[in-house]
């Protein structure tokens, strides 16, 4: 399984949120644990704008990108994405 993919099931899975591509299309474009999925993604892999938005169901690349640029700059965010980022880290070994 491709390292994303990894990181967006654990995640997702941790969040109660459906993975599959028609659940996701269900959910907002610029749903929290959507924006969460592809803020880790990004941050571990060198995965593209392109592949998330459209394995999220996020609309636009360059929509996902400024959620994603937009959820980095918050402090409180921040913190939500260090306590996921320790989840996945557990889950690799």
């Amino acid at each position: 399984m491709m390292e994303a993919e990894r990181i967006i099931a654990t995640v997702g899975a941790a969040l109660g949120m459906p993975t599959a591509l028609d659940d996701l299309m269900r959910l907002r474009k610029g749903d929290s644990n959507k924006v969460l999925c592809a803020a880790l993604a990004k941050r571990h892999t060198a995965i593209g704008n392109e592949w998330l938005a459209k394995r999220l169901a996020m609309g636009h690349p360059a929509h996902a990108s400024h959620l994603v640029n937009r959820m980095r700059k918050s402090a409180k965010d921040l913190k939500i994405l260090k306590e996921y980022e320790n989840l996945l880290l557990k889950s690799k070994d």
